[in-house]
């Protein structure tokens, strides 16, 4: 079950008692003993540690509210070796639990509530009207309600909703909501993973809403109607935030291993020289560049990479702008004031300019340790900060946020 503040979060009270169907009893029962000791182990105001699990590297950051703002306390990362990672199932779990203990170790932090993330092709998000019942009542029949929004059997996903306005359509009385559903089987493989790691869960959050949380940090956000895109290792997360309000939720395939791939495909190469070539050449836009790098062997390569690293921006940005085009089409009077990049992939060299030549509005890239005072011991470089961003977002959850009425 998910609740929701604006963003969507797991109850693993809710979870442990009626979606954890297939897990192991041993990991039940740790949820259940955690959820029985929670209400001693913090008040509505501490905040979670967040744990960022991505394909290949794992993104660590604490943070504290500091008057108004947000400061953070610890932040490190920890990569995932590729040629080790299992393929699948409990022995994946287990490896992916034990760097994410290591990763714990390592900063020294003990006995902390954890929020971490999901995404991918086993999330949806839906806008859906809901009928304008108490809280309880819709809790009860919002599988139900929620059914034909979601491409999933009913029984196969936890479920929650977060109230956008309230509206009257056909003389009746409605919720405009954003519907959220998850499949249990990834709920269970993520806390199975903490489990193994010896930690307590407190919040599964979508990565979407992680970054719709992180930029409430930008107070033109409220004002504005902006995309933020996450370019992670295997998907891009995109949402669409109307004054804040996410109004558009989707994960794109297209990626910074879509890069790696035509690279290597193209030019033969081992992963290393694809990755460093990728690092260090990048898109070349410069007229005059191209022009002198025309004139060498070496060049000629150099334009090669850049060509096949355009190609697959471009394919990136034509699945933001399709986003883009439903969302003007499905609404009266909607506009959109820029797009931030961020996650890994957004550092990929020129990459901002070009998504600025191809979407034909302002772009910019959004490092959220800009808006953050980290500390001096802090593993992470200001320059590694949109690689933070799921985690920076994971990291404002606080105890109880979720609740609802």
């Amino acid at each position: 079950m998910f609740f929701l503040r604006g963003h969507s979060s797991l109850d693993m009270r809710y979870f442990s008692e009626r979606a954890a169907m297939g897990r192991k009893e041993e990991i039940i029962q740790k949820i259940k003993s955690f959820a029985e000791r929670a209400k001693t182990l913090a008040g509505p105001s501490k905040p979670m540690v967040a744990i960022d699990i991505g394909t290949f590297s794992l993104k660590l950051i604490s943070m504290k509210l500091s008057g108004p703002s947000w400061v953070i306390e610890a932040a490190a990362s920890r990569e995932v070796p590729a040629q080790d990672l299992p393929m699948e199932g409990e022995e994946r779990n287990s490896f992916i639990g034990r760097e994410v203990r290591a990763l714990f170790e390592a900063t020294k932090i003990k006995n902390a509530l954890v929020a971490t993330n999901i995404s991918g092709s086993s999330v949806i998000v839906r806008e859906a009207k809901l009928p304008a019942l108490p809280h309880e009542e819709l809790e009860k029949s919002l599988s139900f309600e929620a059914e034909p929004f979601i491409p999933f059997d009913i029984k196969e996903v936890s479920l929650d909703y977060h109230i956008i306005s309230d509206i009257t359509e056909e003389g009746q009385r409605k919720y405009e909501t954003i519907l959220v559903a998850a499949k249990k089987d990834l709920i269970e493989n993520r806390l199975g993973v903490l489990s193994i790691a010896g930690l307590s869960p407190a919040v599964v959050d979508v990565d979407a809403f992680a970054l719709s949380n992180l930029m409430s940090l930008k107070p033109e956000i409220l004002r504005e109607t902006i995309i933020v895109c996450n370019i992670g290792e295997t998907v891009t997360n995109l949402a669409i935030l109307e004054k804040g309000t996410p109004r558009l939720v989707r994960d794109v395939a297209v990626a910074g291993s879509a890069f790696t791939r035509a690279l290597h495909n193209a030019m033969g190469w081992e992963i290393a020289k694809v990755l460093q070539a990728k690092h260090e050449v990048g898109i070349i836009l410069d007229e005059a560049e191209k022009a002198k790098l025309s004139s060498s062997s070496d060049g000629e390569e150099k334009l090669k990479i850049s060509e096949i690293c355009c190609g697959v921006a471009s394919d990136l940005f034509g699945e933001i702008s399709k986003s883009v085009d439903f969302y003007l089409t499905h609404g009266v009077e909607r506009s959109i004031n820029r797009i931030y990049l961020t996650g890994g992939g957004s550092l990929l060299k020129n990459l901002i300019p070009f998504a600025g030549s191809q979407m034909s509005m302002p772009v910019e890239l959004f490092n959220p340790f800009s808006l953050l005072a980290p500390p001096a011991e802090a593993q992470a470089s200001f320059e590694a900060g949109p690689l933070f961003s799921v985690a920076c977002g994971l990291g404002m959850r606080v105890w109880m946020d979720w609740k609802k009425g």
